[in-house]
């Protein structure tokens, strides 16, 4: 499967090269994009734009720290959706559909693809060679495979509505409102549904790593809105322990506490604190109250003594 790939994308660069040379033109700021063009500047759709295969990729960007906004308007067509192979790179507001590709990153180092919609294409994201993709608020589905990463690294889900998906020893950091998973390894799983594979809810973080064990690495989780005294870390609702499980960062003002667990399962924060006095003698724990009851206790005792004394 993976030879085919391979061998489809070379015959997939060649026939696009060949076939949009003739008619591709720059394009972005105030010139016009049309099928197959080169964005060499930032470019504000004002449209949709549907294209045959004969148009190849209907974008690929010619320069870094380009952005291209899509306006919520769609691109369609039968080959290849948009071509990423600069640097620092934006992709915001795109419904790309029925492609082949509806993303490719190739050769690119951080790229932004936010608040788009990738569907009904063989795949909605193709990445190889690349790194640092952040994918803010993305929606993927009916694609035979909505994400697929060779040779890439640092892939980071904001909000993420992921179904299939397949990772080949890629890192990989997933966040919502309610926290995060930064996995410290290199991930090599594929599944039907990533976005329940990986849940993160308020304090609490569930990865399925029973039915994906190439999910079962060490990470560093973050949960946010947490107020506790003297947090703990639980596994499974249970306190877990050190190494298993230590805290690498807690600021209550924040509400957020970051740490390290060394393999999957759920995962929650609990409090820590008992109440106790500190200083207490082993075996002896004595709270607040319990001070007062015994300070209230001797002064009784010894007004008992004293009367006792006068009355002999």
């Amino acid at each position: 499967m993976e030879a085919m790939k391979k061998l489809f994308f070379t015959v997939a660069v060649f026939l696009v090269l060949f076939s949009s040379a003739a008619n591709a033109a720059n394009c972005g700021g105030g010139v016009p994009c049309n099928c197959g063009d080169t964005v060499t500047a930032s470019y504000a759709m004002t449209g949709d734009m549907s294209c045959g295969i004969i148009s190849g990729w209907v974008l690929n960007t010619g320069a870094d720290g380009i952005t291209i906004d899509c306006n919520n308007h769609m691109i369609d067509g039968d080959y290849d959706g948009i071509y990423i192979s600069n640097n620092n790179i934006a992709i915001n507001n795109c419904r790309l559909s029925g492609f082949y590709y509806a993303l490719i990153i190739s050769s690119a180092n951080d790229t932004l693809v936010s608040d788009s919609i990738l569907s009904n294409s063989f795949s909605g994201l193709y990445a190889q060679n690349s790194e640092d993709i952040t994918l803010s608020n993305v929606t993927m589905f009916g694609n035979y495979m909505n994400i697929d990463f060779n040779n890439s690294r640092n892939l980071n889900f904001q909000s993420p509505n992921i179904t299939e998906y397949s990772f080949d020893n890629i890192t990989i950091e997933l966040e919502t409102n309610d926290g995060g998973v930064e996995f410290n390894e290199g991930v090599t799983e594929t599944g039907s549904n990533l976005s329940s594979d990986i849940t993160i809810k308020p304090n609490e973080i569930t990865v399925n790593s029973a039915a994906h064990p190439g999910l079962n690495k060490p990470a560093n989780l973050t949960f946010r809105n947490i107020n506790y005294k003297e947090p703990v870390i639980l596994k499974d609702s249970v306190e877990c322990p050190e190494p298993d499980c230590y805290i690498l960062y807690y600021n209550q003002g924040q509400g957020v506490l970051i740490c390290n667990v060394s393999g999957f399962s759920t995962y929650s924060a609990g409090e820590g604190f008992t109440g106790a006095a500190t200083g207490s003698a082993p075996g002896f724990e004595l709270g607040l109250f319990g001070i007062l009851f015994a300070a209230l206790l001797v002064g009784v005792l010894s007004s008992r003594t004293v009367f006792g004394d006068i009355g002999k």
